[in-house]
């Protein structure tokens, strides 16, 4: 129901009248639109997006506040910009929010390395992620080079953010010691 203050001399309006038309204050204008039923399609495409967000997202919960990982990630973040939105955001533009793009990268990885970030993001506590109606898996193993992936791109020498080992390394170079490296830095200063 809307909350009317003067009816039709519109000194204020909030809210709904049935199914036709909302109310709303935005800027410090009196606004009137025509209602329109909120979409929420479930398909295929969208829940593709939502695993690699929500796997993304779900991949920070092993850094530690603080870590050597955070404290770059943080001194990279733009302004009004949270460090996971961050992560999230250039790990999307880099991988085009494809959870198959960024496993395509990390099956360049040797086996070993593969393995080794699986066994560390088991000890991390990190599970495997899927978002209802998606067929794609974002596997926990892909969580922790998605972090290493991160830290990579954000490198920064000059200013020297993220200039160590793993993210000197590139991936088709990676070692079990190098995914190690990276576990440390994301637990400790």
């Amino acid at each position: 129901m809307a909350k009317v203050t003067a009816p039709l001399g519109s000194y204020e309006a909030s809210g709904k009248i049935g199914q036709h038309s909302v109310f709303f204050t935005w800027k410090g204008y009196n606004i009137v639109r025509k209602w329109t039923k909120p979409s929420n399609p479930q398909t295929e495409s969208q829940a593709s997006v939502r695993t690699f967000t929500g796997g993304t997202g779900r991949a920070t919960k092993a850094v530690l506040i603080p870590s050597a990982f955070y404290n770059d990630a943080k001194s990279v973040t733009p302004t009004g910009m949270t460090w996971v939105s961050n992560i999230v955001k250039v790990l999307g533009e880099l991988f085009n929010v494809s959870t198959a793009q960024l496993d395509n990268e990390f099956q360049t990885v040797p086996i070993a390395a593969r393995n080794a970030f699986d066994q560390q993001a088991a000890e991390l506590g990190l599970v495997s992620f899927s978002a209802p109606g998606s067929n794609e898996t974002y596997t926990r193993a892909l969580q922790l080079y998605a972090l290493y992936r991160y830290g990579r791109q954000m490198r920064r020498p000059d200013i020297g953010v993220f200039d160590r080992s793993p993210y000197t390394i590139a991936p088709s170079e990676l070692t079990e010691s190098n995914v190690e490296e990276l576990v440390s830095d994301i637990t400790s200063i």
